[in-house]
This record gives structure tokens, C-alpha cells and sequence, in this order.
């Protein structure tokens, strides 16, 4: 009979655990540079074309990989990138029509 393996949840990582995987856990937040990106914000990844939105970040603490979970718009799937991948955060077009006071 084998060993039942006991995985304990790392201290620096506060998100929740994922279903029955004891070792990956789902944030719905990210920090990235200024931004702090959350669930429906629009993002960009290095050599993809397209914009996508954020769902979750999950961190794997056995192989320390951490990936994004994102919904892409233009074909309707969910696809998933390294954390490294991640290029911009796509911000609203500012009117730069003169305001009259």
C-alpha cells in the first residue's frame, strides 16, 4: 500500500486551492507593473494577435509555473499563457477632442 502524500499550502501563496489538486492554486487578481488586472479586463500577449480577457492567474507550487487563464474574444475559447507571455493591459481610447469650458 502506497504512502498517501501530504502537500502543504506554501506560505506566500494566498489564493484558493483548485478542486482536488493540492499543489495549484487560482487567484482571481494580478499585478502587473501599475495595474492590477482583474476578472474582464482586456489584455495582450507577446506573439499573439488579438485581444483577450483576464479570468484567473493559476500558480503551480510543485513546479513554481504560474499561467493565465483568459477567455479570447474572436474565436469564442478559453486559452491559457505563462504569467512571461503577458504584454499589455488594454486601456480605454482617450477623446482628444478640445473640451469647452
Amino acid at each position: 500500500m502506497s504512502k498517501k502524500r501530504v502537500i502543504e499550502k506554501p506560505e506566500h501563496v494566498s489564493g484558493e486551492q483548485f478542486g482536488a489538486i493540492p499543489h495549484i492554486y487560482k487567484f482571481h487578481n494580478l499585478e502587473f507593473g501599475k495595474d492590477n488586472i482583474v476578472a474582464g479586463t482586456k489584455v495582450r500577449f507577446k506573439n499573439r494577435r488579438g485581444v483577450f480577457t483576464f479570468r484567473s492567474m493559476y500558480h503551480n507550487s510543485e513546479l513554481d509555473v504560474q499561467w493565465v487563464e483568459c477567455f479570447e474574444e474572436k474565436t469564442g475559447r478559453m486559452r491559457a499563457f505563462y504569467v512571461g507571455e503577458l504584454k499589455s493591459v488594454v486601456k480605454p481610447k482617450r477623446s482628444r477632442a478640445k473640451k469647452s469650458v
